[in-house]
Protein backbone atom coordinates (compact mmCIF):
# COMPACT_ATOMS: atom_id res chain seq x y z
CA UNK A 1 0.00 0.00 0.00
CA UNK A 2 1.39 3.37 -0.95
CA UNK A 3 1.91 5.71 2.07
CA UNK A 4 0.41 8.71 0.27
CA UNK A 5 -2.95 6.99 -0.17
CA UNK A 6 -5.60 8.01 2.39
CA UNK A 7 -6.35 4.38 3.27
CA UNK A 8 -2.67 3.54 3.79
CA UNK A 9 -1.68 2.54 7.34
CA UNK A 10 -0.03 5.30 9.33
CA UNK A 11 3.70 4.76 9.72
CA UNK A 12 4.65 7.62 12.00
CA UNK A 13 5.80 6.98 15.56
CA UNK A 14 2.86 8.82 17.14
CA UNK A 15 0.30 6.52 15.48
CA UNK A 16 2.11 3.53 17.03
CA UNK A 17 1.91 5.02 20.53
CA UNK A 18 5.60 5.95 20.63
CA UNK A 19 7.14 9.25 21.59
CA UNK A 20 8.45 11.12 18.57
CA UNK A 21 11.97 9.96 17.76
CA UNK A 22 11.95 7.14 20.32
CA UNK A 23 13.29 3.83 19.02
CA UNK A 24 10.85 0.92 18.98
CA UNK A 25 11.86 -2.38 20.50
CA UNK A 26 10.85 -5.73 18.99
CA UNK A 27 7.87 -6.16 21.34
CA UNK A 28 6.49 -2.74 20.45
CA UNK A 29 6.86 -3.39 16.72
CA UNK A 30 5.20 -6.80 17.01
CA UNK A 31 2.32 -5.35 19.05
CA UNK A 32 1.85 -2.60 16.48
CA UNK A 33 1.89 -5.11 13.61
CA UNK A 34 -0.57 -7.37 15.45
CA UNK A 35 -2.94 -4.42 15.88
CA UNK A 36 -2.51 -3.58 12.19
CA UNK A 37 -3.48 -7.12 11.16
CA UNK A 38 -6.48 -7.19 13.51
CA UNK A 39 -7.69 -3.79 12.28
CA UNK A 40 -7.44 -5.02 8.70
CA UNK A 41 -9.44 -8.19 9.40
CA UNK A 42 -12.00 -6.16 11.36
CA UNK A 43 -12.38 -3.50 8.69
CA UNK A 44 -12.26 -5.66 5.57
CA UNK A 45 -14.15 -8.78 6.61
CA UNK A 46 -13.04 -12.23 5.54
CA UNK A 47 -9.59 -11.99 3.99
CA UNK A 48 -6.63 -14.27 3.38
CA UNK A 49 -3.16 -14.00 4.90
CA UNK A 50 -1.82 -13.03 1.51
CA UNK A 51 -4.41 -10.23 1.12
CA UNK A 52 -3.46 -8.94 4.58
CA UNK A 53 0.23 -8.94 3.59
CA UNK A 54 -0.48 -6.98 0.41
CA UNK A 55 -2.79 -4.46 2.12
CA UNK A 56 -0.57 -3.83 5.16
CA UNK A 57 2.83 -4.04 3.50
CA UNK A 58 3.96 -6.70 5.97
CA UNK A 59 5.98 -9.73 4.92
CA UNK A 60 3.84 -12.88 4.35
CA UNK A 61 5.88 -14.79 6.94
CA UNK A 62 5.26 -12.03 9.48
CA UNK A 63 1.53 -12.07 8.75
CA UNK A 64 1.43 -15.88 9.15
CA UNK A 65 3.19 -15.59 12.52
CA UNK A 66 0.87 -12.80 13.70
CA UNK A 67 -2.23 -14.72 12.57
CA UNK A 68 -1.02 -17.82 14.44
CA UNK A 69 -0.61 -15.74 17.60
CA UNK A 70 -4.04 -14.19 17.08
CA UNK A 71 -5.60 -17.63 16.65
CA UNK A 72 -3.93 -18.89 19.83
CA UNK A 73 -5.37 -15.90 21.71
CA UNK A 74 -8.85 -16.50 20.29
CA UNK A 75 -8.90 -13.25 18.30
CA UNK A 76 -9.24 -14.63 14.75
CA UNK A 77 -10.37 -17.89 13.23
CA UNK A 78 -10.31 -19.50 9.82
CA UNK A 79 -13.62 -19.30 7.98
CA UNK A 80 -12.84 -21.66 5.11
CA UNK A 81 -11.39 -21.36 1.61
CA UNK A 82 -11.63 -18.04 -0.13
CA UNK A 83 -12.28 -18.38 -3.86
CA UNK A 84 -11.37 -15.04 -5.43
CA UNK A 85 -11.40 -16.27 -9.02
CA UNK A 86 -7.65 -16.62 -9.15
CA UNK A 87 -5.54 -19.52 -10.31
CA UNK A 88 -3.90 -21.79 -7.74
CA UNK A 89 -4.72 -22.92 -4.28
CA UNK A 90 -7.41 -20.76 -2.66
CA UNK A 91 -6.45 -18.73 0.39
CA UNK A 92 -8.06 -19.43 3.75
CA UNK A 93 -10.39 -16.62 4.82
CA UNK A 94 -9.80 -15.15 8.28
CA UNK A 95 -12.46 -13.48 10.42
CA UNK A 96 -12.58 -12.06 13.93
CA UNK A 97 -13.41 -14.71 16.53
CA UNK A 98 -15.67 -13.52 19.32
CA UNK A 99 -16.10 -16.88 21.02
CA UNK A 100 -13.41 -16.38 23.70
CA UNK A 101 -12.83 -12.64 23.98
CA UNK A 102 -14.88 -9.48 24.00
CA UNK A 103 -15.35 -6.20 25.77
CA UNK A 104 -17.53 -5.20 28.68
CA UNK A 105 -18.78 -1.69 29.41
CA UNK A 106 -20.50 -0.71 32.64
CA UNK A 107 -22.21 2.57 33.51
CA UNK A 108 -22.86 3.20 37.19
CA UNK A 109 -25.44 5.92 37.67
CA UNK A 110 -27.26 7.18 40.75
CA UNK A 111 -30.51 5.61 39.49
CA UNK A 112 -29.36 2.51 37.60
CA UNK A 113 -26.51 0.32 36.51
CA UNK A 114 -26.19 -0.54 32.83
CA UNK A 115 -23.87 -3.08 31.23
CA UNK A 116 -23.11 -4.03 27.66
CA UNK A 117 -20.93 -6.80 26.20
CA UNK A 118 -19.54 -6.78 22.66
CA UNK A 119 -17.56 -9.14 20.48
CA UNK A 120 -14.17 -8.04 19.06
CA UNK A 121 -15.89 -6.44 16.06
CA UNK A 122 -17.92 -4.20 18.38
CA UNK A 123 -21.22 -6.01 17.82
CA UNK A 124 -23.34 -5.88 20.97
CA UNK A 125 -24.01 -9.43 22.19
CA UNK A 126 -25.69 -8.62 25.51
CA UNK A 127 -27.23 -5.64 27.32
CA UNK A 128 -28.48 -5.37 30.87
CA UNK A 129 -30.12 -2.58 32.84
CA UNK A 130 -30.74 -2.87 36.56
CA UNK A 131 -34.07 -2.16 38.16
CA UNK A 132 -33.51 0.95 40.30
CA UNK A 133 -35.54 -0.59 43.14
CA UNK A 134 -33.16 -3.55 43.32
CA UNK A 135 -29.99 -1.54 43.83
CA UNK A 136 -28.68 -2.02 47.33
CA UNK A 137 -25.77 0.00 48.63
CA UNK A 138 -23.50 -1.21 51.45
CA UNK A 139 -21.14 1.12 53.24
CA UNK A 140 -17.71 -0.61 53.21
CA UNK A 141 -16.66 0.60 56.67
CA UNK A 142 -19.87 0.15 58.65
CA UNK A 143 -21.55 -2.60 56.64
CA UNK A 144 -24.84 -0.70 56.81
CA UNK A 145 -27.08 -1.19 53.80
CA UNK A 146 -29.71 0.93 52.15
CA UNK A 147 -31.73 1.14 48.99
CA UNK A 148 -31.65 3.95 46.48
Amino acid sequence: MHPSRPDAPANDSMSRGLAAGAPADQTTVRRSNLALVLRHVSGHGPCSRSAIAVATGLNKTTVTSLVSESQARGLVKEAGPQHAGSVGRPGVALVLDGSRVGALGVEVNADYIAAMATDPAGVVVERALSDPASIEIRHPATGMTGRT
